[in-house]
Formats: C-alpha cells, sequence, structure tokens
C-alpha cells in the first residue's frame, strides 16, 4: 500500500491495521541482539528523539525522493546516541522505513511513538479502559506493527489525566506490551517500553521532572522513563535515589533542544544540561536536535550540525562498534550526485515554484558512519572531519579529512575481538594535497590489546610521490608498530583501493579498539600545506567469515 510511511491518526486506525493494509515496507536491516542499547545499560545512555516540523516529511518516502538543498535533517552521529525515538503528535507514530535501516546499520534501535493528548486523549483511554479485551488488542497492534516494520519498541506518552480507578489497568497494559512473545502468534523480538513522565500513579496529568514516589510504579513496568524539561538539581538528585544503583541508567533525563523550560535554555547552550546530567552519572533523553536546522541557516546546517554534536560530545557516552564486518562506504543518504566507482551523475533536476530540487535523499542508503569527532586541535594547528558531497566513491558523497599539520583521525571506536584467522582490509581514498612537490605519509592504523600489552599495526596507504612501488609488501617489526603495505588499483577519477591481509601472527587473540588514520611528513618541508584525504569506502573482516562475493562497500 503506497510508497511513503504514515502514521496512524485514531484509534480506529489502529484496530483495523494488519500487515496486508500497512502504508511503506518493513525495513531491511535487522538490529543484533547485542546492540548500542543492550550493551550498554550498565552505563548512562542516550536516547535521541526526532521531532521535526510535525514528521513525516521527506523521510517518510519508503524509495526516497528528490529535495530541495535545504529541505532534508541529516543525522549521523550514531556513535552518540543509544536509542533513537521517532516522534509526531500523531494517535501512533510509526517510524519510516529509512530511519530504521540507518539506525540499525549504526547498531542503534529505534523506537516509535504511542501519544494521547488533552480532552481526545483522555476519550481513548477511558473507552481503552472500559474494556479488558479491547486495550490487551491494542498492545497486540503495537506489537505487530513493530514487528512488521522491524522496529524495536514503544514511547509511550500519555499527557491527559487517567481515572485513578484505571491506573491498575494502565499498568497492565505496560506489561502485556512488553511481552511481546505471549501476546503474538509468530515469533518476535522484544519490545523495548520508555515511559514519559507525565501523570502521576493518581491518574493526574501532573509532570514530575523527575523520578519518585508519584510515578515510581510506572517506573517498574518499563525499560526506561523519560523525564520532563522542566527539572532542578534536587530534582536529579531524587530520581537517582529513587532508581536505585541497579536501575539509575534507566532514568533518561529530559533535555529540550528548543529550551522551553529547560536547564541552561538549550540551543547552543545544550551543553549546560548536558554537563550538569553528566556530573550526576546519568542517562540523557535529547529532545528535538533538529532545532539545529529548524532554528539556523539551512545553509550552513553540515557545518552547524557538526559545531552542535561537537559542543556536546564530551557529556555523552559513546557506543563502539563490537563485531565485524566494519562496512561502510560513509554514505548518509543524500547527495546532489550520483557516485559510482568515483564518477559521478547530476541528479535531474525538477523545478516546484522556484524550488530547484537536485537533491536526491534516501536514508535506505545511509551507511555505517564513523565515531565522529569534528574540529580539534591546539593553536593554530586544526584537524577537521566533515561530510564532502562534491566528490566521492559510491553513493552521495564521501567523508573528508583536512590538516594543516601532521595529525590522527579517530574513524571507529572498537571492542572487537580477532579471531586467529586472518584479516582482510580494504580502504578506498583519494589524496590531496595543493602543493604537489610536498611528500607526506598516510596509514591507516589499527590498534590492539592483549591483556594489558598495546600495539599499533599500520597499514601503509600512501605518500604523494610516485617512487612508492605499491605492490611491495614490507612488515617491519618496529615495535610498538607492526607496518603492512598493500597491493592497490587507481581509478581514472583518482581514487585508490587498497587491499590488505593482515595476518594472524598480527591480530590473533587480540582486541581491536581503534582504527585511526594518520597522516605525517616524509621529508620535512618548509612549510605544511593543508592536507585533505577523502575517503570512499572501507571494509574490514575476517577471511573464516568473510563471503568472496560481499561488496567492500555498503550500498
Amino acid at each position: 500500500m503506497g510508497t511513503e510511511t504514515l502514521p496512524l491518526k485514531t484509534l480506529d486506525e489502529l484496530l483495523k491495521w494488519t500487515p496486508a493494509s500497512a502504508y511503506g515496507r518493513p525495513s531491511d536491516v535487522k538490529l543484533e541482539g547485542s546492540n548500542a542499547w543492550t550493551d550498554n545499560r550498565n552505563g548512562p545512555r542516550t536516547l535521541l528523539c526526532h521531532d521535526m516540523r510535525g514528521g513525516y516529511l521527506a523521510d517518510r518516502f519508503t524509495d526516497g525522493c528528490n529535495v530541495a538543498s535545504d529541505e532534508p535533517y541529516l543525522f549521523y552521529h550514531w556513535s552518540h546516541i543509544h536509542g533513537f525515538i521517532y516522534f509526531s503528535h500523531n494517535f501512533v507514530t510509526i517510524p519510516p522505513t529509512g530511519w530504521i535501516n540507518a539506525a540499525h546499520r549504526n547498531n542503534v534501535p529505534v523506537f516509535g511513538t504511542l501519544i494521547t493528548e488533552w480532552d481526545d486523549g483522555k476519550a481513548i483511554w477511558d473507552r481503552l479502559l472500559s474494556d479488558a479485551d479491547l486495550l490487551k488488542e491494542v498492545a497486540l497492534k503495537l506489537v505487530q506493527i513493530a514487528d512488521h516494520y522491524g522496529f524495536d519498541g514503544w514511547l509511550i506518552n500519555i499527557e491527559n489525566s487517567i481515572e485513578p480507578e484505571h491506573i491498575e489497568k494502565v499498568l497492565l497494559f505496560l506489561h502485556w506490551l512488553r511481552q511481546c512473545n505471549t501476546l503474538s502468534s509468530a515469533p518476535t523480538n522484544p519490545q523495548t517500553v520508555i515511559w514519559y513522565d507525565s501523570i502521576t500513579i493518581k491518574g493526574d496529568l501532573k509532570w514530575q521532572n523527575s523520578l519518585n514516589d508519584h510515578n515510581m510504579k510506572f517506573f517498574q513496568f518499563v525499560d526506561g522513563i523519560f523525564l520532563n524539561y522542566n527539572w532542578k538539581l534536587h530534582d536529579l538528585v531524587t530520581a537517582k535515589k529513587t532508581a536505585g544503583r541497579f536501575r539509575q541508567y534507566d532514568v533518561f533525563v529530559g533535555v529540550d533542544v528548543f529550551g522551553r523550560g529547560c536547564w541552561g535554555g538549550g540551543g547552543w547552550n545544550t551543553s549546560t544540561a548536558l554537563e550538569v546530567i553528566h556530573a550526576h552519572d546519568m542517562s540523557v533523553a535529547l529532545f528535538a536536535p533538529g532545532w539545529v536546522l529548524e532554528c539556523n541557516d539551512s545553509s550552513a546546517f553540515l557545518a552547524n550540525q557538526n559545531t552542535f554534536w561537537d559542543s556536546i560530545s564530551s557529556h555523552l557516552s559513546k557506543h563502539k562498534v563490537c563485531r565485524l564486518p566494519v562496512s561502510t562506504n560513509f554514505c548518509v543518504g543524500y547527495g546532489t550526485k550520483e557516485f559510482v566507482n568515483g564518477a559521478g551523475k547530476c541528479v535531474p533536476t525538477e523545478r516546484d515554484g522556484q524550488i530547484c530540487k537536485d537533491h536526491w535523499y534516501d536514508l535506505n542508503r545511509h551507511g555505517l558512519q564513523p565515531s565522529w569527532t569534528n574540529s580539534s586541535g591546539v593553536g593554530d594547528s586544526r584537524t577537521t572531519m566533515r561530510l564532502n558531497h562534491d566528490d566521492g566513491w559510491n553513493g552521495g558523497g564521501c567523508l573528508e579529512l583536512i590538516s594543516d599539520d601532521s595529525a590522527s583521525w579517530s574513524l571507529f571506536k572498537t571492542d572487537i575481538d580477532l579471531s586467529y584467522s586472518p584479516l582482510t582490509v580494504e580502504i578506498t581514498l583519494k589524496i590531496g594535497t595543493p602543493l604537489p612537490e610536498q611528500e607526506i605519509t598516510c596509514d591507516l592504523r589499527l590498534h590492539l590489546r592483549r591483556n594489558l600489552c598495546r600495539n599499533v599495526v599500520r597499514l601503509i596507504c600512501g605518500k604523494t610521490k610516485e617512487t612508492i612501488t605499491w605492490q611491495e609488501v614490507d612488515i617491519s617489526r618496529v615495535l610498538p608498530y607492526e607496518t603492512v603495505s598493500a597491493n592497490a588499483d587507481e581509478s581514472d577519477s583518482g581514487w585508490r583501493t587498497l587491499r590488505f591481509i593482515i595476518s594472524n601472527i598480527l591480530t590473533g587473540g587480540r582486541v581491536l579498539e581503534e582504527i585511526s588514520l594518520h597522516v605525517g611528513k616524509f621529508q620535512k618541508p618548509v612549510s605544511w600545506a593543508t592536507t585533505r584525504i577523502l575517503l570512499g569506502g572501507f571494509h574490514m573482516n575476517s577471511i573464516r567469515t568473510s563471503d568472496d562475493n560481499q561488496s567492500s562497500v555498503e550500498e
């Protein structure tokens, strides 16, 4: 039914829903059982609640669409969050397929939203809570919807009063929603249920901004609580104490990036609230970071997005890549051109009034993203990581690394146990510098740990001079480095694909902690020119588990 993912606006629509009548299509990418949410439950986590101009904008199109350059919201700081909520003010908000695929490729679960508000919301719950069979049917429908589309749970947001005598039935509803395997006739994945801090155990619509005796009972029936945004310091202390040592990280302290009654005022000052939450060792629910696009110059969105996430990064816990393969073309599901093996073809232009829709947008093609670090450095020396849509290998663009001195960029923070079988590593890159006579070194580094000992395997990616013989294989044992060169192919567009085989002597029995890229001076020049490294693809896998027919980058 249709090429769009759409919400369900009424209770009757929900009750009539079937997989055969569902709009859009299910997601293609399954979430691993061990993921950013489950693997980090013993520490602070971050929920991102995506609320963008009512939802269901260009992202609703199942197969992508053409957009104007200032239209789509792009999110690529996946390593900073542990769960993604798609939010709107419709009764049942079903996350669009593209968001589910994008999040799952980055090992992050996705949650839909059930929301009721004011008098209309009260009427819905009065109807549901007067009929136990109907209430159970709604829980089953929500489980079936999540199972059909392939997302991972629900935010339950009741912003209307409930009659006190019906509160126990609300708790029963939460119990049924989490016990999806006993409700559904087909096997399903467990549903994660998040409760929004809005009503009290007496049924009053009264936001607590904390976890306390007035809402603790709801917390006992769900996987986490999303606190309202108007908290004070004593509210955090109370919430943490009430949750107890074993569940303190299931309390997600709300921060509204629009700043409505929020500590620090939100916006570019969002880090103020996050710093306080971080100091209290608690989890975060970050609401409406689309503010960066909605309330600022849309032509500078990507620069503003990097600035915003860079400003809050130090106050958020990160998650790591924990399994092989690690594979990406760095595409974020957006571009002016379509790149195929380095050759770019422009998007056909469509005109809608005076708006030129010359960019394509398809979150289904959004790949694994690096552990984003943006600008850093000391004094006049700067290093930058950013998206580049003017060039690319496959997809809509590439990752661009810029430095005016020797520099290292952390591409992926990892925690991968390596087997004794050799690794294959493939990287597609383009090295650019404005001074052709200047020589630089470029190497990919695998940071390994074995018990308390650490070492680095250096994969030589190039020097700008043509004197390098790319077929040479030179393993020099200069501790703490093991140095490996590779075979290479070079395209007409200047992209070079390097392929490495790393023996189990170098990696066996070790844990891979980080993948980084380093540039340095081969022969010290008089002055260091700005160096640009473009990354168009990366693939790492164990030879034992590699599929010979598997593409080296995600499409």
